[in-house]
């Protein structure tokens, strides 16, 4: 019994030690779809007044499991790699430090949705950056309230930057966030075989 009480109070001990994570998969992010293109810029949305239902950051630590870019239908968009980008906040409200980065996907279809794995936390944001074709796809809404924050060039992970503010555009991005309990960075729901045990 008092091995049994023991290995209960370490679980319970680690346990509390793991980061608070979302409860079950949600989406966050932006589902308009991209209108037109920016060559060679790093985008994120910095506010939005218009359209989506989904949460611009993240709700809560977990992990990112695929990602989403839709194409407006009248718009041909050249098929080339694209980028998703997790950036994280500093005490400037323009400066941002990339924590996470996916493979290069390439984007050719009206919605295109890729497998990943990035840790986030809560209040991260989706960027997105291309440097070929026709360029990184942004939703243009003309709406004041719509403000994107731009930078030319490609990001490194753990980099941090200014970035422009531009109205009128959004970042046609949403990602599905998984919990992660046991803290192994691995989406409880989709890729971790033990989501009990880390």
């Amino acid at each position: 019994r008092q091995r049994i009480g023991a290995l209960a109070s370490a679980a319970l001990a680690i346990s509390a030690a793991l980061p608070a994570s979302a409860a079950a998969a949600t989406d966050f992010g932006d589902d308009c779809s991209a209108s037109s293109g920016e060559p060679d810029h790093t985008v994120l949305q910095l506010s939005r007044n218009s359209g989506s239902t989904l949460p611009l950051t993240a709700p809560g630590y977990g992990i990112v499991t695929s990602w989403t870019v839709r194409i407006a239908p009248g718009f041909a968009i050249q098929a080339a790699p694209v980028r998703l980008l997790l950036l994280r906040p500093t005490t400037n409200s323009s400066e941002f430090r990339i924590v996470g980065e996916s493979a290069d996907s390439v984007a050719g279809q009206l919605v295109f949705t890729a497998k990943t794995r990035i840790v986030v936390e809560a209040g991260d944001r989706l960027g997105l950056y291309s440097s070929r074709g026709s360029g990184t796809p942004v939703c243009n809404t003309g709406v004041a309230g719509d403000e994107l924050g731009f930078l030319l060039g490609a990001a490194a992970p753990g980099s941090t930057h200014m970035f422009t503010s531009q109205a009128g555009f959004r970042v046609p991005v949403s990602a599905t966030l998984e919990a992660d309990r046991d803290g192994d960075g691995y989406g409880d729901e989709t890729q971790d075989a033990c989501p009990q045990s880390g």
